[in-house]
């Protein structure tokens, strides 16, 4: 059995009885660390309340996986400008229409900066050349570290 709904008229009274100190906490902690899935990815929020995206090993995401994913995206991040890692070290690629609407979605009014992992020191050095010649609407760095780049996001808030 699950814990109930934080909009339970019964989950209510119990905050109002001074008990939900502890069990708010761990409500909300449970919240953000829940994972949201769609067909090429997974979702959700740290405890730091950065937003993450993992890919997933597929052969292709197209126009409508991207919608999906934004929808996602919308939901957990309550459409607010936040802090992204983009966990890329699948294998994925995606079709020039998804990339047509992903461009379009991704504004700095809704990223405040993005962290980008990859597998590799080389692939790292060789995305971080290409941000040279392509400048991106909001900082953008490429880590091969969860940690290093969590960091760097943070110098963000």
């Amino acid at each position: 059995m699950g814990l109930p709904a934080v909009t339970s008229p019964s989950f209510q009274g119990i905050f109002k009885k001074g008990f939900g100190t502890i069990f708010t906490i761990y409500i909300f902690m449970q919240q953000i660390m829940e994972k949201t899935k769609t067909r090429t990815a997974e979702f959700w929020k740290d405890e730091h309340g950065i937003f993450w995206i993992r890919t997933l090993d597929v052969e292709e995401i197209d126009a409508e996986d991207i919608a999906d994913n934004l929808l996602v995206t919308r939901t957990i991040t309550k459409a607010e400008p936040h802090l992204k890692v983009l966990d890329s070290r699948s294998k994925w690629k995606m079709t020039p229409e998804a990339e047509a609407i992903f461009k379009k979605e991704d504004t700095p009014e809704k990223t405040i900066a993005r962290a980008v992992l990859t597998d590799s020191v080389a692939d790292k050095i060789i995305q971080s050349f290409l941000l040279t010649l392509y400048k991106p609407s909001v900082p953008l760095k490429f880590f091969t570290d969860e940690a290093d780049a969590v960091k760097w996001l943070l110098s963000f808030k």
